[in-house]
């Protein structure tokens, strides 16, 4: 899924509710999840989002989703007011894969076009991943038209202009089963 560049936590979260939103959508999926992980979770407030959903119905109980954020802050404050959410300081790219944890969605809003290795990195998260997981990676695009002339941006300690192939490919040499994907591209 793509995404553009954000100023601030809030904008960014406010871009990833429009996919978190859709999903909540399918109530046997929302209570099939028993974990995430959000891979480069800066503020986590798309992590709080998936350690507060409930079950739609009349009398709505706690999923109690296993949450866990990765990302380098020393610390996450935000966790420590919810029982379901852990925390890693460590690279994502790389470390995650020391912890024993399986999850069933990998969550990456506006984070994996950090990655100086995004292939090995899509392999790393491989080794993460509950069978039949999800992966949500959310990335921004670089490439567009303005007056028929194309336009090419590219913001601070982003490494890659991914496009949909791009991206396709390199799910598909790490391992990632691309035949059940679904991608959007935003106009």
């Amino acid at each position: 899924y793509y995404s553009m560049t954000f100023r601030n936590a809030e904008e960014s979260h406010k871009h990833s509710q429009l996919i978190l939103e859709a999903i909540q959508e399918y109530d046997d999926f929302m209570e099939s999840i028993e974990s995430v992980v959000d891979l480069g979770c800066g503020a986590g407030l798309d992590l709080e989002w998936w350690a507060t959903r409930t079950v739609r119905d009349d009398a709505s109980q706690p999923l109690n989703i296993r949450c866990m954020g990765v990302d380098l802050a020393d610390s996450l404050p935000m966790a420590r007011r919810y029982k379901n959410i852990t925390y890693q300081s460590v690279d994502f790219e790389t470390s995650i894969a020391i912890h024993k944890s399986k999850f069933d969605i990998l969550w990456s809003h506006d984070s994996f076009q950090y990655c100086l290795n995004p292939i090995k990195t899509l392999a790393n998260w491989r080794t993460i991943a509950s069978k039949n997981a999800s992966l949500v990676i959310s990335v921004p695009t670089t490439i567009s038209f303005d007056h028929n002339k194309q336009q090419i941006s590219q913001s601070s300690n982003e490494f890659y202009h991914h496009s949909l192939i791009s991206l396709i490919h390199m799910l598909a040499i790490s391992g990632w089963d691309c035949k059940h994907g679904y991608f959007l591209k935003q106009a």
